[in-house]
């Protein structure tokens, strides 16, 4: 009996560490094109994902843990959408940066649609 618990702890344990290995995704594309936006969800308020995107940006860290900083760069990039009010939406970009990262990047978010969201390459979500 004892063996079938530990069994079932460590089949628990590394599952737990496979699910946070998927939280940054190997697609370099992912977040710095405008047609692979990190889907965010959250704009419309009193909504499932209202404020994610602050969620989202505060748990983003850089490659060895260190903070980084995020700020808005403004909308962008109308793209359609028949779910939408409009049947138009818009993208975002914000800048991301770190200590050590030469130069800041720019991503790209949807705060219309959610996907579960991963860290783009060169950054991690805190566990």
């Amino acid at each position: 009996m004892k063996k079938i618990i530990l069994l079932l702890f460590v089949c628990i344990l590394v599952s737990c560490g496979s699910v946070q290995k998927k939280t940054t995704t190997k697609d370099s594309d992912y977040g710095f094109i405008e047609n692979q936006p990190i889907k965010l969800g959250g704009f419309m308020r009193e909504t499932k994902y209202a404020g994610y995107h602050r969620k989202f940006f505060s748990s983003l860290i850089g490659p060895e843990g260190q903070r980084v900083q995020s700020r808005r760069l403004g909308r962008c990039c109308a793209f359609r959408d028949g779910r939408l009010a409009f049947g138009t939406g818009f993208l975002d970009k914000y800048e991301l940066s770190y200590n050590g990262l030469g130069k800041p990047v720019v991503v790209y978010v949807d705060l219309y649609n959610f996907d579960r969201p991963r860290a783009p390459s060169g950054f991690k979500l805190k566990e």
